[in-house]
């Protein structure tokens, strides 16, 4: 639960030191050395991240908090790409709020994002079954001609 008397736009520290330690201990080899070294930056970005999840907010509002929501949600995606977001739920605790929160957010996210790409190739399968190559070309007795014939 969020700490009382934090503003509505500034994230409040949902981790505990030692789900923190947690977090660091699970993360895939090279971001829990980059973490380490940044720890509180990569701390403030998990907890915007679950603070995110949590209260089910758009990446925007993360802004007030030193980050660009463009920077957050790219690393956002970096993260999911690379597995780590389960690494921090399981060491949130599987059972916990926060954790169910951001497990829902990542699934959300995917299931998003798969049906934007089949919406993608379906667009230009119907745009290249529309522009074959027969109706690209121009059907006028000049296109038809040889060059030997001068026209």
């Amino acid at each position: 639960m969020p700490p009382t008397g934090t503003s509505p736009l500034m994230p409040p520290s949902y981790l505990t030191d030692a789900q923190w330690t947690a977090v660091l201990d699970n993360l895939p080899r090279r971001l829990g050395i980059r973490a380490r070294n940044r720890s509180a930056d990569y701390r403030r970005f998990v907890d915007s991240i679950i603070w995110v999840s949590v209260d089910d907010r758009p990446w925007t509002n993360v802004s007030a908090n030193q980050f660009r929501a463009r920077q957050i949600y790219a690393r956002f995606l970096r993260w999911r790409n690379a597995g780590a977001w389960n690494a921090v739920a399981d060491a949130i605790g599987a059972d916990s709020d926060l954790s169910s929160a951001l497990k829902r957010r990542v699934r959300l996210h995917i299931e998003h994002s798969s049906k934007l790409r089949n919406r993608k190739a379906d667009l230009v399968q119907r745009y290249r079954a529309q522009s074959s190559p027969e109706e690209a070309l121009p059907t006028t007795a000049w296109a038809n001609a040889s060059p030997s014939q001068g026209m």
